[in-house]
């Protein structure tokens, strides 16, 4: 993307290159961003317990991937061939924007948990909703003015720079505002927060294990269940700052002398990273926390009932027995030899007992025996 930016700043018009192999890998990989961040969206607004406060903002980070999809990589491909500046320039602007959006989004979830393990008592009335979309409305204002405020400088029209020795001497002082207030600074902030929250958790477990078996503790699943959450966020960041830190030094590489320019090969790889960043992100989430992980097996349970196709095989040495009640309270149980009916969605089986002459329905419980 090093070279999306220099083409927007370029003033000619040279030929456009066509990477067969490599072209072919963005396209599949804008095809698995759009799918896996539509489905994210998908199951947050279908699953009531999904719309957690955290929740609110991954579904946000998943919106903001979802563009690098559908737009940002459309846009580098057709910059990559046409090489036509106005272009190059969306581009630019698009990648930047979906850049600070990102760490910004990483931002307000590490703050959100940090109130949450730090301050738990005062968590409910510091983090409320209001303030929820407060938050994901300026993460998005200030992504999309800082990446638009470049525009100021160029005039697209005439496809051409207005000044070149302004454009150069604002597009540097940008670079390393940039840098600093969009990257820099929030990485040591929520380095700081990590640290501070892994502590606190440490110690709230050899607290517990001092007063009783960890596994016997009911605060146990509370903390594991930050435990985890920290280490999807700590992931999340960690990815973001290896991918997308050698592009904000590829912004300076003119300045830093023609050996920092980086071979061609290389540069496309660090672009498929950092366009990977809007993959790696849901699928980090969505397989490994516990609410996300239950919403896809519960749909995916769901397909296997619709499309026998896509049903697990059946183990034979697992039996069901079905206990069901008349009306009399009368008990029976029935054997149904470890076949489930394909009809009902929670592999419910009923017997039925003609007592007083109605016809009577009840499941009590169903409970799975296996042989050894």
């Amino acid at each position: 993307m090093a070279n999306v930016t220099s083409n927007a700043t370029d003033c000619c018009i040279d030929t456009g290159v066509f990477k067969p192999a490599y072209d072919a890998c963005l396209i599949v990989l804008a095809f698995l961003i759009i799918a896996i961040n539509v489905l994210v969206v998908y199951l947050f607004v279908t699953k009531d317990y999904l719309r957690t406060k955290t929740n609110c903002f991954l579904v946000s980070l998943a919106l903001s991937d979802l563009l690098t999809g559908l737009l940002s990589i459309p846009l580098f491909l057709i910059c990559s061939l046409t090489n036509r500046t106005q272009v190059c320039i969306a581009s630019a602007v698009l990648y930047r924007c979906i850049a600070v959006s990102t760490m910004a989004h990483i931002m307000v979830v590490t703050s959100e948990r940090y109130v949450a393990v730090m301050f738990p008592m005062r968590y409910y009335r510091m983090v409320t909703k209001g303030r929820i979309c407060f938050c994901i409305a300026l993460v998005w204002i200030l992504s999309t003015l800082y990446a638009t405020i470049q525009l100021s400088w160029f005039n697209l029209g005439h496809h051409n720079i207005s000044n070149i020795g302004d454009a150069i001497k604002y597009t540097k002082t940008y670079d390393i505002t940039g840098l600093v207030v969009f990257f820099i600074v929030p990485l040591c902030v929520m380095t700081f927060c990590f640290c501070r929250m892994f502590l606190v958790i440490r110690r709230q477990v050899r607290n517990i294990r001092r007063q009783a078996e960890l596994s016997a503790d009911p605060r146990n699943r509370s903390i594991a269940s930050d435990k985890r959450a920290l280490i999807i966020f700590a992931l999340m960041l960690g990815i973001f700052t290896v991918c997308w830190l050698s592009w904000y030094i590829t912004l300076f590489q003119v300045e830093l002398g023609p050996g920092a320019i980086l071979p061609e090969t290389f540069a496309d790889i660090l672009d498929f990273l950092r366009f990977g960043t809007s993959l790696f992100n849901p699928m980090l989430y969505t397989f490994l926390k516990n609410d996300f992980r239950r919403a896809v097996s519960s749909l995916l349970s769901r397909c296997c009932i619709k499309y026998p196709i896509f049903k697990p095989k059946q183990n034979p040495n697992v039996s069901r027995i079905t206990l069901t009640t008349d009306a009399n309270g009368n008990k029976s149980t029935t054997l149904l030899n470890g076949l489930s009916s394909p009809g009902y969605e929670r592999h419910d089986e009923f017997v039925y007992k003609n007592s007083q002459d109605h016809l009577v329905k009840e499941t009590e419980n169903v409970q799975l025996i296996t042989y050894v």
